[in-house]
This record gives C-alpha cells, structure tokens and sequence, in this order.
C-alpha cells in the first residue's frame, strides 16, 4: 500500500472504529482534509465535531475494510460496518 492509502486506512481503523478521533485526524491528515460524507465539514475540526459523538453515542464500532484503492492523489477504503446487535 502507498502512504494515501495508509493514512486513509489508519484514519478509518484508529479515529472511528478505535475512537481516537482527534489523533488519528491530526496523525493522518495533512494541511487540507476534504471530507466526502455529506453533513461533515472539511477540515480537522469538521472531522473532529461530526465523529467525537458518533463515538460516544456508538459504543460498537467494528469496522472492516473489504477493499482499498490508492489512485494519484486519493486513498479510498472501502468499508463494511459490522451488524449492529438489535
């Protein structure tokens, strides 16, 4: 994997599913996060507002990433989230 794709990769695994939010933003993001979920702000603090509560209002967070794409500038994580007990 190239090192778009790891920071992606990490960002996903240690900010959301391991909810270490803010670290992994500012550990795998350079100086311009643009952010493709609708509703979240770009940036480190738009990251940081949206999945600060997501963490704590989603105690379980497996994540799994199923494939991942490094094209040019870009590093894409697909990813399935886990089944959700009801």
């Amino acid at each position: 994997m190239g090192r778009k794709l790891d920071n992606a990769m990490g960002l996903y695994l240690e900010g959301i599913r391991d909810g270490d939010v803010r670290p992994a933003v500012e550990r795998y993001t350079g100086d311009r996060y643009t952010q493709h979920s609708t509703g979240v702000r770009d940036g480190v603090e738009g990251f940081v507002e949206f999945f600060e509560p997501f963490v704590e209002r989603t105690p379980s967070r497996d994540i799994r990433i199923i494939r991942a794409i490094e094209d040019g500038r870009y590093g894409v994580p697909a990813r399935v989230p886990e089944p959700q007990p009801r």
